[in-house]
C-alpha cells in the first residue's frame, strides 16, 4: 500500500510540475486540458502551421527542463500539431492529424 501511495504522489507532483511549466510557457486565452494518463490537448489561437510548430519544439524543450526536487526523473515529450480549418475540419480530424504528427516527428 506505501508503495502504491509513494508511486501516486509521485506521479501527482509530476503532473503538477509539467502543467505549471506549460502554463508558464502559453499566452494567456490558450487551452491546455489533459487528455488523460500523461496527454495533453493545447489549442494556440490564432496561430499558423509553422508558428504552432516552432511552439511545439520550445514547450518539448522546456518540459524536458522540469525537475522534481528528491526525484532523479526526466521527462521527454512528443509533440503533434494540426491546424484549424486549414488542415482539419472538425476535432476528430485535428485528433488524427495530431497523433499522426506525434509518430512521425
Amino acid at each position: 500500500m506505501y508503495q502504491r501511495y509513494l508511486w501516486s504522489y509521485a506521479g501527482d507532483t509530476a503532473l503538477q510540475a509539467l502543467a505549471a511549466a506549460l502554463r508558464r510557457n502559453l499566452r494567456q486565452g490558450n487551452i491546455c486540458a489533459r487528455l488523460g494518463g500523461d496527454e495533453f490537448g493545447i489549442v494556440l489561437k490564432y496561430v499558423g502551421l509553422n508558428e504552432a510548430s516552432s511552439k511545439g519544439e520550445t514547450l518539448r524543450q522546456e518540459l524536458a527542463n522540469v525537475e522534481l526536487p528528491g526525484y532523479k526523473w526526466s521527462f521527454s515529450t512528443a509533440v503533434g500539431w494540426a491546424t484549424f480549418p486549414k488542415e482539419a475540419k472538425d476535432i476528430d480530424g485535428l485528433m488524427h492529424l495530431t497523433d499522426k504528427r506525434i509518430y512521425t516527428a
